[in-house]
């Protein structure tokens, strides 16, 4: 319950600052300045955002295979695939 509550805090914040950024560059410059000025992604905001969101998915990973290997004889094939889909999807995208 902790864990969930501090991972969505931080999704919460970082969208927040993330979006900041984006809607003020999107103000300045339209879809073309939010797209194509790669100051977006060389701000200090969103670089610390997208490091430290790189970094949770590391963390996220581990506990996928934590609970995957404490939840071994509980779950079923269909929900595994389910649980093992959704966290490869999230280290990829």
């Amino acid at each position: 319950m902790l864990w969930s509550t501090l991972l969505a805090a931080f999704s919460i914040i970082g969208t927040v600052r993330t979006w900041a950024l984006g809607w003020e560059m999107y103000h300045d410059g339209g879809v073309k300045g939010l797209v194509c000025d790669s100051n977006f992604y060389r701000a200090p905001i969103t670089h610390f955002w997208s490091i430290l969101f790189l970094y949770s998915k590391f963390v996220e990973y581990g506990e996928l295979k934590f609970t995957e290997s404490s939840l071994r004889k509980i779950l079923h094939a269909e929900h595994k695939a389910l649980f093992c889909n959704y966290h490869s999807n999230i280290l990829l995208f």
